[in-house]
């Protein structure tokens, strides 16, 4: 290198430095104080429902809520949905203990009409901590389980206002002449998940997905219909 080049150097690297760190800092701001509060739904119509089935059936489905004590933009947004046919909430209610009561006040809202399911998560099973977040990245990162979580609470106050708590279960449904058998399975992120519950080759299946915390090979298998 020239002496010149050499003598620019350190600025040079310090306002790269600073730009990196501006850009990072922008990011985090941008998800703190707005894309947390950036709630929004999507629409999907699937031509799937085999004879005798002639009235589309609608399906909500809500994955990772966690909800906070006094979370009310959320609960809002959850009141403003069209109430479904089925409801379906995959786990990770909660970001806290204290958000217990208005976690099960807001998915009151969005009940289905015919009927309601729903799993945990591991932030429900246990309250969530801080992590590195490289700790992603790796396959076996290491997990806190050391505080459980008000998941009893949950369950209990979610099943009281009709909903149905698929913890590596099945359950059935019919509907406009249509039998559909709903598989829930516990949450395979932390190993509580139970295939023996989960329909077997050789059934008639009209390949819809269970209800778990992740769609991969081992935690995944369709519901059935009759």
């Amino acid at each position: 290198m020239t002496p010149s080049i050499m003598a620019n150097l350190p600025s040079t690297l310090g306002r790269s430095a600073l730009a990196v760190g501006a850009a990072g800092a922008a990011c985090v701001a941008y998800g703190v104080f707005v894309e947390h509060d950036w709630y929004r739904s999507a629409t999907y119509r699937l031509e799937i429902l085999p004879p005798p089935a002639t009235e589309p059936l609608t399906i909500l489905h809500l994955s990772d809520l966690h909800f906070v004590r006094k979370d009310r933009k959320k609960q809002a947004f959850l009141a403003s949905l069209p109430r479904p046919d089925v409801a379906v909430v995959t786990g990770d209610f909660l970001a806290e203990p204290e958000g217990v009561e208005i976690a099960v006040e807001a998915v009151g809202a969005i009940k289905g009409r015919v009927a309601s399911y729903f799993v945990l998560g591991s932030n429900d099973y246990f309250v969530p901590v801080m992590i590195d977040p490289l700790d992603y990245v790796l396959k076996n990162r290491p997990r806190d389980r050391s505080k459980p979580n008000r998941w009893r609470d949950l369950v209990a106050g979610l099943e009281a206002d009709g909903w149905t708590f698929l913890r590596n279960a099945k359950a059935g449904l019919r509907r406009d002449g249509l039998g559909l058998e709903v598989v829930g399975l516990d949450d395979p992120h932390i190993s509580r998940h139970d295939l023996r519950v989960a329909p077997r080759r050789g059934r008639r299946t009209s390949g819809w997905p269970s209800c778990t915390r992740r769609t991969r090979p081992r935690s995944w298998w369709p519901w059935g219909t009759s």
